[in-house]
Parts: structure tokens; sequence; C-alpha cells
């Protein structure tokens, strides 16, 4: 997807324009990724665009591995996460939730972009995936168990006082088979919002 004024393809290029006429420049690297170069395999496409946060999320493609880069257009500031980015209906926040049931390491994260992108709170519970927002900076998850936390079911996830995340059941409980078919049809084709 292109948006002229801030996104746009020049062959394997994507250019980003910020602030003062300044551009992020993303080279892919076909090639490497065709002929299996896992150290210089790497592509790069516009995920979504935040007009009212002046934020683009850029996902980065690598040989067996993908992150989700923020950027910030007015400053150029920037975060790398691993992990999907879900922005909050109002305000610069970002859920972030490990969703990978294989490899993930559980990781969930409340990012901002409030005088510089920063992790709020990070909390790990494996084998959870975002559900929605639930409010400013809370957010619902739905988890499956595993081995070492047997409880299943939808999560509330806050920001407590102290700076740090927290994980408080809503009461719905959320079957093994309705777990797998949500989580079965989760859409894999990145969606640009914003586009003209």
């Amino acid at each position: 997807a292109q948006i002229p004024q801030i996104a746009r393809r020049e062959g394997h290029a994507l250019i980003i324009t910020i602030s003062g006429a300044r551009h992020r420049i993303y080279e892919d690297h076909f090639r490497a990724c065709a002929e299996e170069d896992p150290d210089n395999c790497e592509m790069d496409s516009l995920w979504s665009y935040d007009p009212q946060e002046h934020v683009v999320v850029v996902l980065r493609t690598y040989y067996e591995s993908m992150d989700y880069l923020l950027l910030d257009l007015e400053t150029g500031g920037s975060i790398v996460l691993e992990n999907q980015p879900h922005k909050a209906p109002k305000g610069p926040y970002w859920a972030v939730v490990d969703e990978s049931l294989a490899s993930g390491d559980g990781q969930i994260q409340l990012v901002t972009d409030s005088e510089g992108f920063r992790v709020l709170g990070s909390i790990r519970r494996p084998y959870c995936m975002f559900e929605r927002w639930d409010g400013d900076i809370a957010f619902l998850i739905l988890c499956n168990s595993d081995n070492e936390t047997p409880e299943r079911g939808e999560f509330r996830i806050t920001l407590g006082t102290s700076g740090t995340l927290t994980r408080s059941p809503t009461g719905r409980a959320v079957s093994e088979d309705e777990y797998r078919s949500i989580d079965a049809g989760a859409p894999d084709i990145p969606a640009v919002t914003g586009a003209q």
C-alpha cells in the first residue's frame, strides 16, 4: 500500500517521510531471501498508519522471523516490537501480546509514544492472544492453559499505579476449541489503515 505523502515504494525500497522532509529508507533484500540467506534476508512493508498519532507501523520480515517497527512521523523516534502492536482507540497506546503458540516467551506489553516511545509495563503469560481494548489503557486477552498455568479464559490487563501490568480474570471461560478457532481465524494479512 502507498500513502504518497507518508510512504511509497521505489523499487525494492520502502521510503517513509518524516517531519522536515526527512526520510527513512527500508531496503528489501529479495535475493537473499530467495537464496535462503538467513543473515541478509529482510522484506519491509507498511503495516498501518495512524494519522491521529502520526505513527506508522512497519512490518519487517526476516528469514524465519518478523518484528514490527513503530515510527513517529514527527520526531523520527522508533521502537522495535517482537509482536504485533494493537492501537488503542484513544491516546498514544499500543498493546503487544506474544501470540506465537510454539516459540513465544509470553511477553505482554503496554507501549506509549508520550514523550518518546517506551514500554509502560510488561508481564509474561504464555499462550495468550489480544482480544480487544477495554478502556483507554486496559485491554482484554484470551489465554489457553499450559503445564505451568492451568487457567484458561479471558483476562483484563491494566496498568497499576506502580507502573506494572496486572492481569485479572474477567470470569469469562474459554474452551480449548473456542480458543483454537479464534486463533485459527486470526488474519495473517497486514491491513493498512488511513490509506486514501
